[in-house]
């Protein structure tokens, strides 16, 4: 499916798993880049290596608990 996203930027909360890391994907299949929100540093870095190598799309990381 192509939504012209390409070159556009998404931001999405909570992909370490589930929905977010659903979205995250799929978005960047499209060609959009990301900016990836976790709570925990060690999934970051491993996503977006895994989102960059895979797709060849632009990775930012932020890491906030928008929990509390």
């Amino acid at each position: 499916m192509d939504l012209d996203l390409r070159g556009r930027t998404a931001v999405i909360t909570a992909a370490g798993k589930g929905i977010g890391s659903t979205a995250a994907k799929e978005l960047a299949k499209e060609g959009s880049n990301l900016l990836i929100n976790f709570r925990n540093p060690g999934k970051s870095e491993k996503r977006s290596g895994k989102l960059i190598s895979s797709f060849s799309t632009q990775v930012a990381q932020s890491r906030k608990d928008f929990s509390r």
